[in-house]
């Protein structure tokens, strides 16, 4: 069998392609399971302590890019209560230039287990941020574990102590012995 000469190739028999591939292929299947393994080796225990719930959601606001902060769609779309990066109209949604709260924005009590915007804001309630309805531009982790350590008798989660990612296969966060965030002016 002739395999030809190709100007500036050389020849490559369909054999050897066959074993490139089956070598490629074969370490793609086996290195994930070694690099998840060394990577479990940095995890740190956690505790879900009965009673405690601890539910996560994702949220968006553009359609077209999850990744944007910007937009009127997604979770935005048709009420009061707005995530934005810039441009808000109103105090509502407008970013407040500091560290500083701002108050009056819900009401003091819940309402049915959730918040509620206060009157001058329509009196919308924020549940449908809470809870694990279908939204769209937003999905629901309910009962998610595995975030929490017990440090002097409370339970706590530090980002500047452990770097924590959630893992959707378990629905549990794995929680790293290395900082997530450095803390300013360290």
């Amino acid at each position: 069998m002739s395999y030809g000469r190709r100007r500036g190739l050389c020849p490559v028999s369909p054999y050897a392609i066959v074993l490139v591939l089956a070598v490629a292929l074969t370490t793609s299947f086996f290195l994930p399971a070694r690099a998840e393994a060394a990577i479990a080796d940095h995890t740190v225990p956690t505790t879900s302590p009965s009673g405690t719930t601890i539910n996560l959601f994702d949220y968006w606001v553009n359609s077209e890019d999850h990744l944007s902060v910007s937009g009127s769609d997604g979770i935005n779309k048709d009420h009061r209560f707005q995530f934005k990066d810039q441009g808000a109209n109103d105090d509502l949604n407008r970013y407040t230039g500091g560290s500083s709260p701002r108050f009056g924005i819900v009401n003091n009590v819940l309402t049915g287990g959730y918040p509620k915007l206060t009157n001058s804001w329509d009196g919308e309630s924020l549940g449908y941020l809470f809870d694990s309805s279908i939204q769209t531009g937003k999905i629901s982790h309910m009962g998610v574990t595995g975030l929490l350590q017990v440090k002097g008798g409370y339970y706590e989660y530090d980002c500047s102590q452990n770097y924590a990612a959630y893992n959707a296969n378990k629905n549990a966060f794995d929680v790293y012995d290395a900082p997530g965030v450095k803390q300013a002016g360290g």
